[in-house]
């Protein structure tokens, strides 16, 4: 009798799904059994079919499972590096259609994931046409174009340079109503010639301000090469 409690005990406990390499399994069970990366080749049509309804199957429980564990209460109360790293290795294996189906049931926008990649230690690539690449891009110039507009507002009295020389070149450029950066830059060096006191080495440390901040023009550049 003990033996037979014993056998149904065990089939009890044997596994019953499939789980191919890149499943995301948050329980901590295992499968011993993976599915193959491709169909068996036997010539029944029947058994790709059978392929594609178990990967289907096994992606729609990834994504439910995925999206019961990263709900807006597990962003308040702050993620770990680990999850996110998770997270993200499960959104790069996936197809375009069953990325958007991810992202959607997480209600996540491609920024909103782009941002995650940048977090993490070890990203995995992604293709050029993929939303998250392409919002990770956006992401990127927009964060330049915040800097470049930051150092336009930099007054010039402010910026640290030769402190015999800068000095007197803000005072002068002062009496022409440039006081920022961002107005020097827009400044013609031609005209700033015309002021007692700023010559050809004056420009040229303008124009080596400008170029440290990101703001040199092609006006102020051949000021580098006089």
């Amino acid at each position: 009798m003990a033996a037979k409690r014993n056998l149904g005990r065990e089939k009890i406990l044997a596994p019953l799904a499939y789980d191919p390499a890149y499943y995301v399994d948050l329980t901590g069970a295992t499968d011993s059994t993976p599915l193959p990366e491709t169909p068996p080749s036997n010539g029944v049509g029947k058994s790709s079919e059978v392929y594609r309804a178990h990967l289907r199957q096994t992606l729609t429980d990834e994504t439910n499972t995925l999206a019961q564990k990263f709900t807006f209460e597990y962003w308040e109360n702050g993620a770990v590096l680990p999850d996110i790293e998770m997270l993200i290795g499960a959104y790069a294996k996936r197809e375009p259609t069953e990325k958007s189906e991810l992202l959607t049931a997480l209600g996540m926008e491609p920024r909103h994931m782009a941002h995650l990649f940048t977090i993490a230690r070890h990203a995995p690539d992604l293709p050029k046409d993929d939303p998250v690449y392409q919002a990770s891009c956006t992401a990127d110039k927009s964060a330049e174009e915040r800097k470049i507009e930051q150092n336009r507002m930099l007054n010039l009295s402010m910026i640290e340079a030769d402190r015999t020389t800068w000095p007197k070149i803000v005072s002068k450029c002062f009496t022409k109503g440039i006081e920022t950066l961002g107005e020097l830059a827009d400044a013609d060096p031609n005209e700033l010639l015309t002021l007692r006191g700023i010559g050809e080495k004056q420009l040229q440390l303008c124009a080596q301000m400008l170029k440290a901040h990101d703001l040199l023009t092609d006006r102020w550049r051949a000021m580098l090469e006089i």
